[in-house]
C-alpha cells in the first residue's frame, strides 16, 4: 500500500478498494489511511474475494492487485499505461491486460519450462533474471521436446515476452506487436496462461466467463481450502477460447513483504498461518 501511495495508484483510477478476508475495524482502519474504501467478510479464499471485488465495484474495468504486489513505476507511467489500457479495452482490442512487470517480474517467476522448449535468441537488454539462464539445454535437446510435445510447446510460447527483444519475431504467429504501442504485445490464451498477478479486465468478463469456468470446474489443488482461479483455468478450456491478451512492459511486481503463512518464505509470520 505505501509503494502505491507513493505512485499514486488510487489517483489514476475511479475507484480504490480492498477487499479483507474476515473485516474488522483495524482493516477499516488501514483502508481510510490508504484512501481506500474497505470491504469484506468471511474469508471465502482468492477465487470468490475476486468476484467480490468485481462485484462491488461498478467501474467497467477491474485491476485486481493481491497485498504482495506493489507498484514499481513512477507515478507518469502509471498514469499513461493505464490510459492506453482503457483506450484499448474501450476499441475492443484486449480480453485480458497482464500488467506484472515484464522485467522487474519478483519472486516466483520461472522461465525453466519455456527454456525446456525454447533456446533463447536475442535477449533483452532490461532483461535481469540471469539465474534463470542456467536452465537453458543444448539446442538438439529443446528441438526434440518441441518435435515430441508440440502441444506443451505451444502452451508455454508466450513467456518469450519476459526474455526476448522481438518476441514477435521469435513466436512469429503467436505473438504480435500492435502497432503504433510502445512496447505493447499481444497474444492469447492458447500461448499464456491466465494469471492472477496484477491482470486487468472487464467486470463483464471476469463475471460472466471466467468465474462461471472456475465454480462449475473447481481444481482438486486448493489454496488453503479454497479455489485460485489459475488452477482450474490451467486447462484446455482456456487454450481454446483463444482470449486476447495484452502485455506490456507494467506496473507491478511480485514481492510479500510480510505476512506469508509458508514456513520455508522469508516474510513468515507463524500467527497468519491458517486453522
Amino acid at each position: 500500500l505505501e509503494a502505491h501511495r507513493a505512485a499514486n495508484l488510487t489517483q489514476a483510477v475511479d475507484q480504490s478498494m480492498i477487499w479483507f478476508q474476515d473485516l474488522d475495524d483495524a482493516d477499516r482502519a488501514i483502508a481510510r489511511e490508504f484512501g481506500s474504501q474497505a470491504a469484506g467478510g468471511p474469508n471465502c479464499g482468492i477465487a470468490e474475494g475476486m468476484a467480490k471485488i468485481a462485484e462491488t465495484l461498478d467501474t467497467d474495468l477491474v485491476l485486481f492487485l493481491e497485498n504482495d504486489c506493489p507498484t514499481v513505476e513512477p507515478s507518469a507511467g502509471v498514469v499513461s499505461q493505464l490510459d492506453r489500457a482503457r483506450r484499448l479495452f474501450a476499441s475492443d482490442q484486449l480480453d485480458i491486460l497482464r500488467l506484472r512487470h515484464r522485467w522487474k517480474v519478483g519472486d516466483a517467476f520461472q522461465l525453466r519450462k519455456y527454456f525446456a522448449f525454447f533456446l533463447p535468441q536475442s535477449i533483452h537488454p532490461n532483461f535481469t533474471e540471469q539465474a534463470q539462464l542456467k536452465h537453458v539445454p543444448s539446442s538438439p535437446v529443446a528441438a526434440l521436446r518441441r518435435l515430441f510435445r508440440p502441444a506443451k510447446a505451444r502452451n508455454l510460447s508466450g513467456r518469450a515476452l519476459y526474455i526476448e527483444e522481438s518476441p514477435e519475431t521469435v513466436q512469429r504467429g503467436r505473438i504480435r506487436r500492435l502497432e503504433g504501442e510502445d512496447e505493447l504485445f499481444l497474444t492469447d490464451s492458447r500461448f499464456l496462461n491466465w494469471t492472477n498477478q496484477s491482470v486487468l479486465t472487464t467486470r463483464s468478463f471476469f463475471l460472466d466467463t471466467i468465474m462461471p469456468y472456475v465454480r462449475a470446474h473447481p481444481s482438486k489443488r486448493t489454496s488453503n481450502g479454497f479455489q485460485s482461479p489459475e488452477r482450474p483455468l490451467n486447462c484446455m478450456w482456456w487454450r481454446q477460447q483463444q482470449f486476447r491478451i495484452g502485455v506490456g512492459n507494467g506496473l507491478f511486481t511480485h514481492r510479500r513483504l510480510d505476512g506469508s503463512w509458508r514456513p520455508q518464505h522469508q516474510a513468515y509470520e507463524p500467527e497468519t498461518t491458517p486453522s
